[in-house]
């Protein structure tokens, strides 16, 4: 996610809801403002993100996000999949 849609994403710390590829269940993630030092957003979905990316994605591949509301957002499945 690129600074530009920042202020989309939740301003306060704490859980957001990450939808991956098609699903219609989502795992359960964390925004954390204090992680990088400009204060913009870092998502955090641990295991099941990592294991989808793994799955659907190769470095230097561009990821699609879907911003569903401040406190939801879909990872599109990449071209692997």
């Amino acid at each position: 996610m690129t600074v530009d849609y920042q202020g989309f994403v939740t301003t306060t710390e704490g859980p957001i809801d990450i939808y991956l590829g098609d699903s219609a269940q989502p795992i359960a993630g964390r925004v954390s403002r204090s992680a990088n030092q400009n204060a913009t957003p870092r998502v955090f979905g641990n295991k099941p993100l990592a294991t989808f990316f793994q799955a659907n994605y190769k470095v230097g591949d561009t990821v699609q996000i879907d911003i569903l509301s401040p406190t939801a957002v879909r990872v599109r499945s990449g071209a692997g999949s």
